[in-house]
């Protein structure tokens, strides 16, 4: 010993001890470690798992309401066109009717 402070060794073996890394025979409390260690990665694992099972769930409903806005904006957008659309046969319509009465008109005038 040195200094009365005791060997390199024991305090090695003494440190790994509380640490739980020592054996039983060196004073270790691996046994008391795995004990109390174990069970305490088994609830926080089950804990852990449940908190993303259910991030997870409310993710994937989350991925529903999206796909379905997506088929009603699709739906919508298209009707839309289709309103763009008839709405521009109708005013070609509206336009070439005009231009029917207008030359009417004008021949009317012309005509004795």
């Amino acid at each position: 010993m040195h200094g009365g402070h005791g060997s390199g060794v024991f305090w090695v073996k003494a440190t790994l001890a509380a640490l739980g890394g020592g054996t039983i025979a060196s004073g270790g409390m691996m046994v008391l470690g795995g004990v109390i260690f174990l069970p305490a990665i088994a609830v926080a694992g089950y804990f852990a798992y449940n908190k993303i099972k259910s991030a997870h769930e409310k993710a994937m409903a989350q991925k529903e309401k999206a796909r379905r806005f997506e088929r009603e904006s699709t739906a919508y957008f298209e009707e839309l066109d289709r309103s763009v659309r008839f709405l521009r046969e109708m005013n070609y319509g509206l336009r070439t009717a005009a231009e029917f009465f207008q030359r009417v008109a004008t021949l009317s005038l012309v005509a004795p």
